[in-house]
């Protein structure tokens, strides 16, 4: 045995080469997963989202209401869509576009590879073509068929370019044409693969697709895992339609639901009772009487001002409205925060006595000789048409309230057949909010507003357009054909774990590719 110098050295190798192993095995343990212990994959992510009403139709230029809408910008993308909490237009399935100098010619460029759901194929300029024809078919009934047929032509350049020529200059033609509603692109086989079906359960190119759906009741949506822009973070959404909107509130307490859009004021104090999250947003817009001045007593100025004035707005607002709203802002019938708003116009701040004045001078002292009056709108709307009965009993003037919904609302509201009509219009682009004061609103009344609005809607430049909208806008709020009662708060309330939520500046929007949630 060699214990001299030569032997120690030996043994002191074998001792590192086993400390060497057993910490190379250490480590190995500390990185491989042990046989039988796999480590399981996180649950996937699923949002519950509640409306009053079912979805009706997904189909983008059959789309006219909440909350069709909210899910068609979900499962669909257009050429460009508005930024993220904002009215401002940017790239979606083209990734750029150019305008000609005289504003009439319009080249979009695709993004390359965008592919529909569910294997029916690319995105091309074909489909482009295809989508806006079919909008501008009148057999198809789109309510944006007049939007469309500002394009004299569309020549398909090659698969991912395609020009769009226009009749004449429309200054607002990206956030109020191809942005909106009719302008998400469709697939023309799926079309005609799912026939009857396409309406609730369409294909598209957006961040979630349709699974499932029970009609008038549920829908369920997966997240497309080849979105262009990502998969989304939650993994699928499910929409209830919960016709009380207290129970709304309650089954997000009970952990039942995690989003849902709010509109009454009974409903919003309870949700605030039971501490839920939720924002409420100043909207794009504001609520009127729209009035067809067509009609007796109300083709009268001095009477429409008379009942204008007679509103206490803001006894309105925090007696029986709950504060889901303003007052601020709703004199013009181009609210802040757009394009040309200006608020350098005639007010109707309340004054009981002028109104009666008013109503004298018109020949009416305390309402004689005026008829019931009769107010349309939806049934959710009878309150405010209520309290509009209050006020104007002070001085003599009797409203009917009329709540209607779906055929028989927009049958009524098309023949004129109402005095005053219940409304809050909100949009993204100037050019559509001038929409409910042109002669397109109710046949044969507004025309006074036509040359200007189409004046405007040609102008090219800003600073022109914005004082023909300032004109506008002083000469409707003299003329009181709208007689203003508040600016909405768009209200949204959300479970704890829920992000993402988008100010609700021209509707009720949620784009659940921004969105996530924990539990």
């Amino acid at each position: 045995m060699d214990t001299g110098p030569r032997g120690r050295d030996k043994q002191e190798m074998k001792r590192y080469r086993l400390l060497s192993v057993l910490i190379v095995v250490l480590a190995l343990s500390m990185v491989l997963p042990v046989a039988g212990c796999k480590k399981e994959p996180p649950p996937p992510k699923e949002i519950t989202i509640s409306y009053y009403v079912p979805v009706v139709s997904l189909d983008p230029p059959l789309c006219s209401r909440a909350p069709d809408y909210e899910w068609i910008m979900n499962v669909f993308n257009g050429l460009v869509r508005y930024k993220p909490g904002s009215t401002e237009v940017e790239a979606d399935l083209a990734e750029r576009w150019e305008v000609s100098p005289d504003g009439l010619e319009y080249t979009f460029y695709l993004r390359e590879g965008v592919q529909f759901h569910r294997g029916y194929g690319e995105v091309t300029a074909k489909d482009v073509k295809y989508t806006f024809e079919r909008v501008q078919d009148p057999e198809l009934g789109s309510a944006y068929r007049s939007d469309f047929e500002y394009i004299k032509s569309m020549d398909i350049i090659n698969d991912y370019t395609i020009k769009l020529t226009l009749k004449s200059v429309y200054s607002d033609f990206l956030p109020a044409v191809l942005a909106f509603r009719g302008g998400y692109i469709v697939c023309e086989q799926a079309i005609k693969d799912l026939g009857d079906e396409w309406a609730l359960k369409p294909i598209g190119t957006g961040a979630y697709m349709v699974e499932s759906y029970v009609p008038n009741e549920e829908h369920v949506f997966v997240a497309n895992p080849d979105y262009f822009r990502g998969k989304p973070k939650i993994d699928k959404a499910i929409f209830k339609c919960i016709p009380d909107e207290n129970v709304q509130v309650m089954a997000m307490v009970n952990g039942e639901v995690d989003y849902a859009m709010i509109r009454e004021p009974e409903p919003f104090n309870l949700l605030k009772e039971q501490g839920l999250n939720y924002t409420a947003t100043p909207v794009f817009g504001r609520f009127a009487a729209t009035v067809n001045i067509l009609r007796p007593g109300v083709d009268d100025k001095r009477v429409r001002q008379a009942l204008a004035y007679a509103l206490d707005r803001q006894e309105f607002l925090d007696k029986i409205w709950s504060g889901m709203g303003e007052i601020e802002g709703i004199w013009s019938v181009i609210p802040p925060g757009m394009l040309g708003h200006t608020d350098d116009v005639q007010k109707y701040e309340y004054d009981e006595q002028k109104a009666k004045d008013l109503l004298a001078e018109a020949g009416h002292p305390n309402g004689q000789g005026l008829p019931t009056f009769y107010s349309l709108g939806r049934p959710a709307y009878t309150p405010i048409a209520e309290t509009l009965q209050g006020y104007w009993s002070r001085i003599g003037v009797n409203l009917q309230a009329d709540p209607q919904d779906g055929a028989a609302l927009t049958a009524k509201w098309k023949a004129g057949d109402f005095d005053f009509y219940m409304s809050g219009p909100t949009r993204a682009a100037v050019d559509q909010l001038l929409l409910s004061i042109s002669s397109k609103q109710i046949p044969g009344c507004y025309t006074a507003y036509d040359a200007l609005i189409e004046a405007q809607r040609a102008e090219p430049d800003q600073a022109k357009r914005i004082e023909i909208l300032e004109e506008i806008q002083r000469q409707v709020a003299e003329d009181c054909v709208h007689i203003p009662i508040y600016r909405a708060h768009y209200v949204t309330a959300f479970r704890d774990g829920v992000t993402g939520d988008i100010p609700n500046t021209f509707f009720w929007l949620f784009m659940l590719e921004m969105m996530d949630i924990t539990e």
